[in-house]
């Protein structure tokens, strides 16, 4: 009886069933996402875990062959609206482009999470994510509902890190960015739950607090 109540709590303490943390870093752009995953990267490293970055977003590392496909879609994405362009036919034929665009981004996105971030999760590495589903929640023109309803399909993290700051802000940091997308960006995000928020405007500070939070997170539940 003894043998099999220590084996039992042995078993819970290796979890050599469970896959290790995924740790998604999520944020309009300019929030400092990809200083956050190299410095949650290093600050893990240098605590002796197996960590390993995948991106995620839609410019690259595509397992479909899309790539041209998404980088023209971020492109068309990023173009500001002119006074012809609010034609109801034009926005009608790309609601329905981008709609059906939508599953094909998805598939790929998923069939990246079985291919690359699950096995290094069951080799009991910690995986952290940049653009996790976020490319997903953002496109353009695309139903709010289609999209939730596509992100249903994902692995939710272990944890979830936001990002953000004001537009204007966002936009000074990168003032190619136009603004009022930086607007959509932030409202559709804060329909989403997080384990974590953080205004990124303290630099050094705001990335010892997501290491700290993560570090400790991993301390009580994991290790």
């Amino acid at each position: 009886f003894t043998f099999v109540k220590l084996f039992g709590r042995w078993i819970i303490w290796k979890k050599p069933f469970a896959p290790a943390p995924l740790i998604s870093v999520l944020g309009p752009d300019g929030a400092g996402k990809s200083t956050l995953v190299t410095s949650l990267k290093e600050h893990l490293q240098a605590r002796k875990r197996k960590v390993t970055v995948v991106y995620t977003g839609r410019g690259r590392n595509h397992l479909l062959p899309i790539t041209k496909l998404g980088r023209a879609y971020k492109i068309a994405e990023k173009q500001k609206t002119t006074p012809w362009s609010t034609n109801r036919k034009p926005l009608f034929s790309k609601k329905i482009l981008y709609t059906a665009s939508a599953p094909i981004f998805a598939l790929d996105q998923l069939l990246r999470y079985y291919a690359r971030i699950f096995p290094s999760r069951m080799k009991k590495k910690i995986v952290i994510t940049d653009r996790y589903g976020s490319d997903i929640m953002l496109m353009k023109y695309v139903p709010f509902r289609f999209k939730k309803f596509l992100l249903r399909f994902f692995p939710i993290p272990t944890l979830t890190i936001f990002l953000y700051n004001s537009p204007e802000i966002l936009n000074q940091r990168r003032p190619k960015e136009d603004l009022e997308d930086l607007r959509r960006q932030l409202r559709i995000f804060n329909r989403f739950n997080y384990s974590l928020r953080i205004e990124t405007a303290r630099g050094e500070e705001d990335r010892r607090q997501a290491s700290e939070f993560v570090e400790n997170y991993l301390l009580r539940n994991w290790y």
